[in-house]
C-alpha cells in the first residue's frame, strides 16, 4: 500500500471517531472544554499514545466539517508545537499520524493553511526527509509535497525557498522536489504572482554542485 492509499485509508479510518455535530449539539462552553482537551493533549502528552489518539479526534473532526467553525480552526492554531514534536519522535506511528493531519490540513484548508496552522511546520519536515527510519522520511517528505501542492501562497513559497538556501544538502533537494510541485500544479496567476521569488530559487538549485539537487 502506498502513501496515498495509506492517507486516504486512515481519514476513512477516522471518519467515525468524533462527530463535529456532536461537539456542536453540546453546549459552546462544553465544545471548548473538549477541543482544548484535545489539544493540551496534543501538545502536553507525557505518553505518545495520548498524543496519536489525540491527534485521531481531530483527524475525525476534520473529516466531519469542523474547519467551517471559527473556534476549532482556532483550536488548530495552537497544537503546531506539539504537531512538531510528534514528527520528532521516534515512534514510526506517531509521525505517520502528524503527517496524516499536515497533509488533511493541507487539502482541506489550501492558502488559508499558513494563517490558520503556519508555515513554521515546513523546516522541521524536510530536516527529517532524511530520517533513518526510511517510513519516517517518506511521510515527512510525502507531507511537504502536499504542502506545495494546496497552500498557493508567498508564504509557503518563500519558506521553501528558504531551504533553497540551506546549508543542509537534504533541505535543498527536498526544496527542489517542492518546487516541481509548485510549477506543475500551482494556477498560474500564483505563479505570476511569485515569479521573481520563483526564477531566483530555481537558478539556485539549477547551479548547486549537488547532482541530486538538481536532478528534479
Amino acid at each position: 500500500m502506498n502513501l496515498i492509499q495509506e492517507h486516504q485509508k486512515n481519514q476513512n479510518d477516522n471518519l467515525g471517531v468524533m462527530s463535529p455535530l456532536t461537539l456542536i449539539q453540546k453546549s459552546q462552553s462544553l465544545c471548548d472544554q473538549e477541543i482544548d482537551n484535545l489539544v493540551d493533549k496534543i501538545n502536553n502528552g507525557t505518553e505518545w499514545n495520548e498524543q496519536f489518539n489525540a491527534i485521531q479526534k481531530i483527524i475525525g473532526l476534520i473529516n466531519g466539517g469542523a474547519l467551517n467553525f471559527k473556534n476549532f480552526r482556532d483550536a488548530i492554531s495552537r497544537i503546531n508545537v506539539g504537531i512538531q514534536k510528534a514528527i520528532q519522535n521516534v515512534r514510526f506511528t506517531l509521525v505517520k499520524q502528524a503527517c496524516s493531519l499536515i497533509i488533511t490540513l493541507a487539502q482541506n484548508l489550501g492558502p488559508k493553511f499558513d494563517k490558520t496552522f503556519g508555515n513554521e511546520i515546513i523546516i522541521p519536515l524536510a530536516e527529517h526527509t532524511m530520517n533513518g527510519t526510511q517510513a519516517i522520511a517518506d511521510c515527512c517528505k510525502f507531507s511537504l509535497l502536499n504542502i506545495s501542492r494546496y497552500c498557493q501562497t508567498t508564504s509557503i513559497l518563500s519558506t521553501l525557498c528558504v531551504l533553497a538556501t540551506s546549508k543542509l544538502p537534504c533541505n535543498r533537494q527536498v526544496s527542489s522536489e517542492c518546487f516541481c510541485v509548485v510549477l506543475d500544479c500551482w494556477s498560474r496567476p500564483a505563479i505570476e504572482k511569485n515569479i521573481e521569488l520563483l526564477k531566483s530559487s530555481l537558478i539556485q538549485l539549477l547551479k548547486d554542485s549537488n547532482h541530486d539537487v538538481r536532478c528534479y
